[in-house]
């Protein structure tokens, strides 16, 4: 299973100023669970739906079935490597179990949560957002932050466009500033002012443990030449150097279909 954030676009990772990504290639138990997914989405779109919204499918040569059976082989979990629970969201048509999943990783930290992703904040087009933050997940870092976790989020730069495309068909960064990210999770804490113990200076607790960024690379270069933003399309983070989530799924919000 080759499992993680890239697509197969050329001018967006292979030309100028590509997009940074990270995937991995996993074999075992996992795979069969993928295979499962990728069942659960073939069987939806080969319904035709028409009346809550439309699904096509092309194949080449015309004469082809194009719908392929669903995955028959078992592969066998062992005690070898490392330990994987796989997990997944099916969007607009199915359960979002990842999205659990994912809270209890952050919930669970102690120490540290080390964060490479996208975005936080929702997708905006100018000042109009066009979205919401992920309220959840920005409850479960003020909460970190507040059991004494170090927290590091990089980011993409802010319109970050590779391959020469426009901004409507490749925009690698949703255009807040890390202190925004920062804002968002304190305004989470004021809104919810039960979880601050008395006493306790909610923004200093957050100048001291929430450290953000922008992707870049050095001191002084945060663009690619031409002044291209340096983008992002990674989905990963990790707990307490002890584990880590790498798939397809952002933490900002997008009903998509995810492993």
């Amino acid at each position: 299973l080759f499992q993680g954030g890239h697509n197969f676009w050329t001018r967006h990772y292979l030309t100028t100023g590509p997009v940074h990504d990270l995937s991995m290639l996993v074999d075992g138990g996992v795979t069969v669970d993928a295979h499962r997914l990728a069942d659960a989405m073939w069987d939806f779109t080969c319904q035709d739906w028409w009346f809550t919204g439309r699904t096509d499918r092309s194949v080449y040569p015309y004469n082809l079935t194009d719908c392929p059976d669903n995955f028959d082989l078992e592969t066998e979990n062992t005690l070898n490597g490392a330990r994987v629970i796989s997990v997944g969201r099916m969007g607009a048509i199915g359960k979002n179990s990842a999205d659990k999943a994912l809270l209890a990783m952050f919930r669970s930290a102690q120490k540290n949560i080390k964060l490479f992703q996208q975005d936080l904040g929702a997708p905006k087009v100018g000042p109009f957002v066009i979205a919401y933050w992920p309220e959840d997940v920005l409850g479960e870092f003020a909460q970190a932050i507040l059991r004494g976790v170090d927290i590091y989020l990089v980011v993409s730069t802010p319109q970050s466009i590779p391959g020469g495309l426009t901004f409507a068909s490749a925009t690698y960064g949703n255009g807040w500033q890390p202190e925004d990210v920062v804002e968002k999770v304190l305004e989470w804490a004021e809104a919810h002012p039960e979880v601050i113990p008395a006493g306790v200076d909610m923004r200093a607790e957050l100048c001291e443990h929430f450290h953000a960024a922008q992707l870049r690379f050095n001191d002084t270069d945060n663009s690619w030449p031409g002044d291209v933003g340096i983008g992002n399309h990674s989905k990963f983070f990790s707990v307490d150097d002890k584990a880590f989530y790498l798939g397809s799924q952002n933490l900002y919000l997008s009903n998509l279909a995810e492993f």
